[in-house]
């Protein structure tokens, strides 16, 4: 018997949005605890530090290869919108 219906706040605010926003507060919170607790772990051990350099790294690079993926497929969508590619 229940009903999809839009829940809000006193004040107006979609509540639902809210819910995602917290989850991502607590993954962002999460993310830091884990790389605090690894250099925690590391001290000040140059080979625990380098194992901690190669992933952040590794890291790096998929974050720069799904960003560059984004930006490319928006440039294609833009390109077969407009029906015409962009100049070199």
């Amino acid at each position: 018997m229940a009903a999809y219906k839009l829940i809000f706040d006193v004040d107006g605010t979609f509540l639902e949005g809210r819910s995602q926003i917290e989850q991502e507060d607590r993954l962002i919170s999460r993310n830091w605890l884990y790389f605090l607790g690894c250099m925690q772990m590391a001290g000040r051990e140059p080979k625990k530090l380098t194992v901690i350099s190669k992933e952040i790294h590794s890291i790096m690079k998929e974050m720069k290869e799904l960003n560059g993926s984004a930006s490319e497929s928006k440039m294609t969508e833009l390109e077969l919108f407009i029906g015409s590619s962009v100049p070199e």
